[in-house]
């Protein structure tokens, strides 16, 4: 065998395997990316619904107060009535 030979015998399925290697390596990095930009893109998602979410508990807050209050009038109301009729 001589050197020429031998040399294409280890060289091209080196430089093979290192294209490969290369190949998949940046097919790798896409693919993290890609997910990368997915878990930002749910990320934002999550935090909007989770704002809307305490947007609206707030609101029902709001108006279960609101209900108290008018409640709470409404039974004085009730009351004086009561009263005035006995």
């Amino acid at each position: 065998m001589t050197n020429a030979q031998l040399f294409f015998a280890i060289g091209v399925p080196m430089l093979f395997n290192g294209l490969v290697l290369t190949l998949v390596t940046m097919t790798l990095n896409a693919r993290i990316s890609d997910l990368g930009s997915q878990v930002t893109s749910l990320e934002r998602r999550f935090e909007q619904r989770m704002a809307n979410f305490e947007q609206r508990m707030a609101t029902k807050e709001e108006l279960r107060r609101v209900e108290e209050v008018l409640d709470a009038r409404l039974k004085h109301i009730e009351e004086e009535l009561e009263k005035r009729r006995i």
